[in-house]
């Protein structure tokens, strides 16, 4: 979704597949703003693989596994701008 900042720019919110595609419509049509989806179903996988490689413990993998998912769809986004 964008949002307008305070200083008057726009703020893009990027929503994943696995939100409710309802809200993702309703955002598009209704409110006239333009969402990206991402599809974000192999990002928890890579993220592990990543976390595995530079030899993180299974219990710290755990806790940083959606943070390092998050960087990867945010990255997918910006390396297409």
């Amino acid at each position: 979704m964008t949002y307008k900042a305070s200083n008057g720019k726009e703020i893009e919110v990027i929503l994943t597949r696995k939100n409710n595609k309802n809200i993702y419509f309703r955002v598009n049509d209704d409110l006239k703003i333009h969402v990206i989806m991402e599809d974000e179903r192999l990002t928890s996988v890579i993220s592990n693989n990543v976390l595995i490689k530079a030899d993180m413990s299974r219990n710290k993998r755990k806790k940083k596994v959606d943070g390092m998912a998050a960087v990867i769809i945010l990255q997918g986004y910006l390396d297409r701008l």
